[in-house]
């Protein structure tokens, strides 16, 4: 997993895992602002989140491995964009390998993560759960 960020120094992986993960899961993004403090979702209005829970979810259900998914909000100029880079299987699942980059508010970050479809449900799958074949 890689990660940059202009604001915050390195980002930990963990935060990138939430972040998509909240915004396959809307109702999640309330319980982990702290981790996502000094990211560019923290600056995120409920528009951002929106458009970026939109994208994420036309990422992992519908957009072919190679491609991008871009978002954008003209009235905050924040903006992003997911790629798929590719598809897997861990433990029976649908798996995607996603990049997703954000910028907002004079932050950027972009990282790698591991998606898992579990009981219908899109979550982060970690290097080391990966390793647990």
């Amino acid at each position: 997993m890689t990660s940059t960020s202009k604001k915050g120094g390195p980002l930990r992986a963990s935060i990138v895992s939430v972040a998509l993960a909240a915004a396959v899961a809307p109702a999640l993004a309330q319980n982990y602002r702290g981790l996502l403090k000094n990211t560019p979702v923290e600056s995120f209005n409920a528009e951002d989140r929106r458009l970026f829970q939109e994208a994420s979810r036309k990422t992992l259900n519908d957009t072919p491995a190679g491609e991008t998914v871009t978002w954008s909000n003209p009235a905050t100029e924040s903006h992003g964009e997911l790629k798929v880079l590719k598809d897997f299987t861990w433990k029976d699942n649908r798996c995607r390998e996603v990049r997703v980059h954000n910028e907002s508010h004079g932050a950027n970050a972009t990282n790698t993560v591991s998606m898992c479809k579990v009981a219908d449900k899109w979550r982060a799958v970690s290097a080391s759960e990966l390793a647990k074949r």
